[in-house]
């Protein structure tokens, strides 16, 4: 096995987080087009809801751009950072889920067991992996 590039899920992993990328910069844009009451408006909540959903987007942006970064890095301690974000990750998908599925935005309760599914998997595989271990262990 080849540590010295990335292949495989880890590969896969990336282009995951860079698709993520892209649609937190999307929903970014939106809003800042439309202003976040229109974005509260078109949800069904209050305009502090959809602020802090938004913020939770930024939140989320950022650590995706850090983690393809880190990722490149090849530091030792880049599992544990990417598990650290997958677990923040879940957590403000569930936030979200819980504020979103009560108001006109009618998301549906797969979009969140796909989540956790998805986020589940990516943890154990940075857990477990034995390609992360050898890239990450210098």
């Amino acid at each position: 096995m080849n540590v010295n590039r990335i292949a495989g899920w880890l590969f896969l992993y990336i282009i995951f987080v860079v698709f993520s990328i892209i649609q937190s910069i999307k929903s970014v844009v939106s809003v800042m087009n439309g202003g976040l009451g229109e974005a509260a408006a078109s949800w069904g909540l209050p305009t502090n809801d959809a602020l802090i959903i938004e913020l939770l987007g930024l939140v989320v942006l950022i650590l995706s751009i850090i983690s393809v970064k880190l990722i490149y890095s090849r530091k030792r301690h880049v599992p544990k950072m990417i598990i650290a974000f997958e677990i923040i990750y879940l957590v403000v998908l569930i936030y979200e889920y819980m504020k979103l599925s009560g108001s006109e935005a009618q998301v549906p309760d797969s979009w969140l067991i796909v989540g956790i599914i998805v986020k589940i998997i990516w943890i154990d595989y940075f857990v477990r992996s034995k390609r992360v271990k050898m890239t990450f262990v210098h």
